[in-house]
């Protein structure tokens, strides 16, 4: 409704964009409001994409990973630029922990 309300007055001198904006911004906080739910009931495991959980899945079985031990274990599925994207992600969300730095770099589950 808010983009037939929109589009009606489309290319002409009162054009009025204000309810799509309304709307899209309207659900846009709805679903921050979702994220920050999960965030705060310690569940930021759903709010992993399909890759992420994947890494994290590998992560949660004990132990410590390299970036190239995670890329063994997914037998290449997954660039390694991705794998160090959803590391960081995981890391934001505070479920793994990063040990050392540079190339000794390991990464461990939080919670075990």
């Amino acid at each position: 409704m808010a983009l037939r309300a929109t589009q009606k007055n489309h290319k002409t001198k009162n054009e009025d964009i204000a309810p799509w904006l309304n709307f899209l911004s309207d659900i846009l906080i709805k679903q921050a409001e979702k994220a920050k739910k999960l965030i705060e009931k310690e569940q930021p495991e759903k709010l992993l994409s399909e890759k992420q959980t994947e890494i994290y899945q590998l992560l949660e079985k004990g132990g410590t990973l390299s970036v190239l031990e995670i890329d063994k274990a997914l037998r290449g599925k997954i660039p390694q630029a991705t794998i160090k994207q959803s590391l960081s992600r995981l890391l934001e969300l505070k479920l793994l922990e990063r040990l050392g730095q540079g190339r000794a770099t390991r990464y461990r589950n939080r919670k075990i």
